[in-house]
C-alpha cells in the first residue's frame, strides 16, 4: 500500500524535524481506535506543497483536524486523527496507510490465532547506523493499550497494570515491534471429541387413574332397592285382592 508520508520524509528530514505519535487502543473483540498526531517543524526551506495531508478521511467515522503548535521555540504544523476500526484487518490497513517507512516491510501487523494476538514489524539492524541522520530528525512514539494478559514484548516502557506499552524511535527502527498477548473474548473454544447430541424429550402419557372398586354396600344398593320396590308392589296387589 502506498505510504503517504514516505516522499515527504526524504526531503524534510534534512531541513527540519518530524514528530509522529501513534496510539492504538485495542479491545478483546479486536475493535478499537487509532490516534495519530503528525507534525513537521516549519522553516524557510519548506514549500507550501510540503504540507502533510491526512490519508485517513476515507475510513468511516474518522475524525481529522489540522494541527499547529509551538515546541522549544519552533512551530510545528500537521494534523491529528482518530480512526475507529472493527477488526485486525482494518487496523492493519490503517497502520499501513500511516506508516512512516518506505515500504510494506516496515508495517506493524496484528494477527490472531485463537485467543492469542501478536503484533510485529521487521527489525532493521543493518541499516540502523546508516539511518542516524534520519532517526535524529524523527521523534516517533508508538503506544499500544490492550485488553488481555501480556505474554511477551520488547517495548521501551510497559505498565502492565494498565496494559500500556510504548516504543520510541530507535527501538522501533532497530529492533522492530514485538508483542504477544492473550485475550478473554472473541473465540469460542470447542471441546475435543464428538459433540454430544441432545436427545429429544419424549412425553409419556400418564396412566389413567384406576376407578375405585365398589364396596359391598354399593354392590348391594341396587338389588336391595329393586327388591323393596317389588315387595311394595306385590303387597299392594295382595291387598287389593283381599278387599
Amino acid at each position: 500500500m502506498k505510504k503517504i508520508f514516505s516522499l515527504l520524509l526524504l526531503g524534510l528530514f534534512l531541513t527540519g524535524c518530524m514528530e509522529v505519535e501513534t496510539k492504538v487502543t485495542l479491545g478483546n473483540d479486536d475493535t478499537g481506535t487509532i490516534f495519530y498526531r503528525v507534525a513537521i517543524e516549519q522553516n524557510d526551506d519548506l514549500e507550501s506543497d510540503d504540507e502533510l495531508e491526512s490519508p485517513f478521511e476515507k475510513y468511516p467515522g474518522a475524525e481529522v483536524k489540522e494541527l499547529e503548535y509551538e515546541k522549544n521555540g519552533k512551530i510545528y504544523k500537521g494534523f491529528e486523527a482518530i480512526v475507529p476500526f472493527n477488526s485486525l484487518e482494518e487496523l492493519n490497513d490503517i497502520l499501513s496507510d500511516g506508516n512512516v517507512g518506505e515500504d510494506d516491510a516496515d508495517d506493524i501487523v496484528f494477527t490472531r490465532e485463537d485467543n492469542k494476538v501478536t503484533a510485529s514489524s521487521q527489525s532493521n539492524i543493518d541499516g540502523y547506523e546508516e539511518a542516524q541522520e534520519f532517526l535524529e530528525a524523527l521523534a516517533f512514539e508508538l503506544t499500544i493499550v490492550i485488553e488481555g494478559e501480556i505474554e511477551s514484548h520488547n517495548a521501551d516502557e510497559a505498565d502492565e497494570t494498565t496494559n500500556t506499552l510504548t516504543w520510541y524511535t530507535e527501538s522501533w527502527f532497530r529492533d522492530g515491534i514485538k508483542l504477544s498477548y492473550v485475550t478473554d473474548g472473541l473465540v469460542e473454544v470447542i471441546p475435543e471429541g464428538p459433540i454430544p447430541i441432545e436427545e429429544e424429550e419424549v412425553l409419556v402419557p400418564l396412566p389413567k387413574p384406576e376407578e375405585p372398586e365398589e364396596s359391598f354396600v354399593e354392590k348391594l344398593n341396587f338389588p336391595i332397592i329393586g327388591g323393596v320396590v317389588l315387595a311394595i308392589g306385590a303387597g299392594f296387589i295382595i291387598y287389593k285382592k283381599m278387599k
